[in-house]
């Protein structure tokens, strides 16, 4: 229920994880991914990896017999963003650009709608009034008080 909600309210990005559902890899998973998310939910943001997590596929969960596979079916489940290391970069093949081209367009327009690619704003982000209010509304809402019975605070540079 939460990833539905997440997904049909508007969320712009999901993860998929480490972990296998009935033996499939989530960040390989085009019937969760694609299938359910983004055909049923309607979700239209992009898929991002836990880090590592194609690498992690091959590697120790052994999902496809070449890297290269293990990275196809990566992108051809739904996954868009890779969180890794150079694992994606190092097998990804020529054949696969129209998928590559698929999830860098859903890449690029999560970034246009988040306004990633707007002239700079003259007045800054919470210069009008109602992002001044937000802006003082998340900083009363996020603030801690400490007791500092001990004086410990603040802590010394000697100190580890």
């Amino acid at each position: 229920p939460a990833f539905e909600s997440c997904a049909r309210s508007g969320a712009m990005g999901l993860m998929c994880s480490y972990n296998q559902v009935n033996a499939t890899p989530s960040c390989g998973n085009k019937a969760f991914e694609t299938d359910l998310m983004r055909d049923k939910w309607g979700f239209d943001g992009v898929i991002v990896t836990d880090c590592d997590s194609i690498a992690d596929m091959y590697y120790l969960q052994h999902w496809k017999s070449t890297p290269e596979e293990t990275v196809r079916s990566a992108l051809e489940a739904g996954t868009d963003i890779s969180c890794g290391f150079k694992f994606l970069q190092d097998h990804t093949t020529g054949d696969m650009l129209p998928l590559l081209q698929n999830a860098v367009r859903r890449a690029l327009r999560v970034r246009f709608r988040l306004g990633e690619f707007d002239p700079p704003s003259k007045e800054g982000r919470f210069s009008l009034p109602s992002g001044l209010s937000l802006a003082r509304e998340a900083a009363q809402q996020s603030i801690v008080l400490l007791k500092n019975a001990k004086k410990t605070l603040p802590l010394k540079k000697s100190q580890k």
